[in-house]
Order: C-alpha cells, then sequence, then structure tokens
C-alpha cells in the first residue's frame, strides 16, 4: 500500500542518520577508555583498526534499538507536527494500519539485532582477545629471564634455562589463597591454545606439592598442563558469557551442569573451562554462578532482538504529539520520550540480568520480564489510540498525573 510505503520511508530515512550518530557516540566513548592502551603499548595502525572493527557490533547491539526506537518516534512525529495523521485517521486507516511499517521496520532490526548477538558479537570478542592476547603474550613472553623468579599471570615462575624449552621449572599457584600449590618439573614448554587465546605451560617428569590447612598431597607426573590467559589476570575477571559462541555457550551449559550433579566439584582440565573458571576450579559456588550467567546470556540473545521489535513498533505512539505541542517543543521533545524510554527499558534490562545472575529469578523471568512489561504497556496504548480514547501520547501523561 502506498501509505504503508510513505510511513516505511520516513522511518528509514531517520534511521540511517540515527545508526551513524549513535556508533560514532558509543566508539568515541570507549575510544577514550582506550587510548591508554593505544598510547603506552605501541601499537601498529593495523592492531588499532582491528579493535575498533572487533567492538562495533557491541556497539551495534545497543544502537539498533535505540535507532528503531528515535527512528519510529521521529517518523511519528513529523507525521503528526503536519496533521498527516489526523487527515489519515478521517480517511477510514485504523491506528494498526499505521503501525503497519513498524512492524515490517522491527523485523528487519529485530533479524540484524538477533545476527549481531548470536554471532558477530561473539567472532567481535574473538577477534578483540585475539588482538590483545598478541599483545599481552608477546609482554609476558618476553619479560621471562631465567635463574630469576618472574610473575606469569597468576603464577610465580622460575626456570634455568628459556628458550625453546624449558629446564628445572618451579612454578607457584598463587590464585587460591587458602590451598598453597607449587610444582616442580625437569623440563617444559610454552605453547598457545589455537583459538582461545591461552598461553600453554607443558611441564615434564616432575612433582605437584599440594598444601592446605587440613591435608598436605604430593604427586608425581610425567605431564602436566598449566593454562594461564595474559589478557585477563585480575582475579574477579575472565572469559565472560557474552564473548562465547553459540556453540561453544551450549557446550558450557551442558559441562558445567554434568560437572554440578558430581559428588565433588572438580572441573576437567579443558581449555574453555578453564577461561570461565578463571583460575578457580573447585569452587562449587562459583561455578554454580557461571553457570547461572551463562544460562541468561543464552536467553538475552534472543531476548534484546525481540526487545527491538517491541521498541521500533513503540516508537509510533510515542511520536504522536498534538500539533500545538510540536510547534511548542518541536522534534526534541520525541527525541527526548524516546531516549527516556531506551533508558527505562535498559535499566530494567540489566535489573533483571543481575537479579537472575544472583539465582533470586530464572534466566527466563530475569531476561523476558522487561520484554513482558514493555509487550503489556505497548498493548495498552495501542488500544487507547485504536478506540481513540486518547488522541496523542501526552493524553495518557495528563490522565496519569
Amino acid at each position: 500500500m502506498l501509505v504503508h510505503r510513505y510511513v516505511f520511508k520516513e522511518i528509514a530515512s531517520v534511521f540511517g542518520v540515527a545508526i551513524v550518530a549513535f556508533t560514532t557516540l558509543l566508539l568515541t566513548i570507549k575510544t577514550i577508555k582506550l587510548a591508554d592502551l593505544v598510547v603506552n603499548k605501541d601499537l601498529s595502525i593495523l592492531q588499532v583498526f582491528t579493535i575498533f572493527a572487533s567492538l562495533l557490533p557491541t556497539f551495534l547491539e545497543i544502537a539498533l534499538p535505540l535507532a528503531g526506537l528515535l527512528a519510529a518516534m521521529l517518523a511519528a512525529s513529523r507525521l503528526s507536527r503536519d496533521s498527516e495523521i489526523i487527515v489519515l485517521r478521517a480517511n477510514g486507516f485504523s491506528f494498526f494500519q499505521l503501525i503497519i511499517p513498524a512492524i515490517f521496520a522491527g523485523v528487519l532490526l529485530s533479524s540484524l539485532t538477533l545476527l549481531v548477538s548470536n554471532y558477530l558479537r561473539p567472532l567481535g570478542y574473538q577477534q578483540l582477545n585475539a588482538t590483545l592476547f598478541n599483545i599481552a603474550t608477546t609482554k609476558s613472553t618476553s619479560n621471562l629471564n631465567a635463574n630469576i623468579f618472574n610473575d606469569f599471570g597468576p603464577f610465580k615462575f622460575y626456570a634455568e634455562r628459556i628458550d625453546d624449552s624449558l629446564s628445572n621449572v618451579f612454578l607457584e599457584d598463587t590464585r587460591n589463597e587458602a590451598k598453597l600449590e607449587i610444582v616442580v618439573a625437569k623440563s617444559g614448554k610454552i605453547g598457545q591454545v589455537a583459538g582461545l587465546n591461552l598461553l600453554e605451560v607443558q611441564l615434564f617428569d616432575g612433582v605437584m606439592y599440594e598444601k592446605s590447612e587440613k591435608e598436605y598431597n604430593t604427586t608425581k607426573f610425567s605431564k602436566n598442563t598449566v593454562y594461564i590467559d595474559p589478557v585477563n589476570q585480575s582475579e574477579d575477571e575472565g572469559l565472560r558469557s557474552r564473548e562465547i559462541p553459540n556453540q561453544d555457550l551450549k557446550y558450557a551449559i551442558r559441562s558445567f551442569e554434568k560437572i554440578l550433579e558430581l559428588p565433588e566439584f572438580r572441573l576437567p582440565d579443558e581449555p574453555l573451562l578453564v577461561r570461565l573458571m578463571h583460575g578457580k576450579p573447585h569452587l562449587q559456588e562459583f561455578g554454580q554462578k557461571r553457570l547461572q550467567g551463562l544460562l541468561v546470556e543464552q536467553q538475552m540473545r534472543f531476548s534484546l532482538p525481540f526487545g527491538t521489535l517491541l521498541l521500533t513498533v513503540f516508537g509510533i505512539p510515542l511520536g504522536i504529539f498534538t500539533p500545538r505541542q510540536q510547534k511548542s517543543w518541536g522534534t526534541s521533545i520525541a527525541v527526548i520520550f524516546g531516549i527516556l524510554t531506551f533508558a527505562s527499558y535498559y535499566a530494567l534490562l540489566t535489573a533483571g540480568m543481575g537479579i537472575a545472575e544472583s539465582g533470586a529469578v530464572s534466566p527466563f523471568v530475569g531476561a523476558w520480564g522487561p520484554n513482558l512489561v514493555l509487550l503489556a504497556a505497548l498493548g495498552v496504548i495501542l488500544y487507547l489510540f485504536q478506540t481513540e480514547k486518547i488522541a496523542a501520547i501526552s493524553d495518557v501523561i495528563r490522565r496519569s498525573s
């Protein structure tokens, strides 16, 4: 229908400007945070470009729903300012017919957000981590010196010879204050785990000493492998759920669910799970927390795209103001109202994720609760417009006050 194409064209023209503006703004904010890395690490132009390109999907995940909401609002605002909505309603167009272009635009943006959340964002993080890993690895391994104790990630490291291989190695694990772990080996070598951005220290013909308040154990081995993350060395950091590709996310969830059912929680020596636990391989409580975070992330990868659809459709009724209000405030009233609406939705979404990760509610409720609230509000407002109980969104504000 000609009217539908006309309204969709209005939405698309505003969306193009909005997505560029918001993405640029988010990139600028991130540039400030990355300034220290760029200045102090002596990065090449290619590395700097790769870092920013890798971060782009993360910004799009926020910019797409916000731009969709504001594009629909500003399109509706322009139509109501010129009294075109009044003319269309007078010629028999129902309000539901007016939002069909927004539904179509919302489906397109929802599909794009789905692609970003499930594929492009994890892929971007993989590339980002690989770049940071190469930078950190060069710094970590080049600073290792023979015959002195070195700080090597969360370990104290000593070797009499450090080149293609290691000899007479001493490794102290400082990650668990309650338990002392020391490994002594005759030889070893340092390598990388492909695709997981981990350093792999292989030790041969040695002894592991473990001491806690209650017990002391000695274990001889012919081969022992230690994984080190040179990028995330903070005790509270590690591989985040949002960085994991879909296939690995499903595998990690299944693995944690099986392991947590065992009488004694201890992760197998697998690089992906080691990075998720980040040096806490024996703590069941931390393992349960990581599983909860993975389940929430799995729900969020579908919840946010659906929220993008709802926000885009919601933009039409939220952008309708009376011609008098339009003349007084201009388009600024629609922009301000749109940003406040998106901020409220995103605050609910963030709070829901936090509550779900704590285990207080299920991952489904935490991730989809804000969408259900938004869907209910959208249903009420559409009903009020369709039945002509309100003519502008300001009528709702005036009645509620």
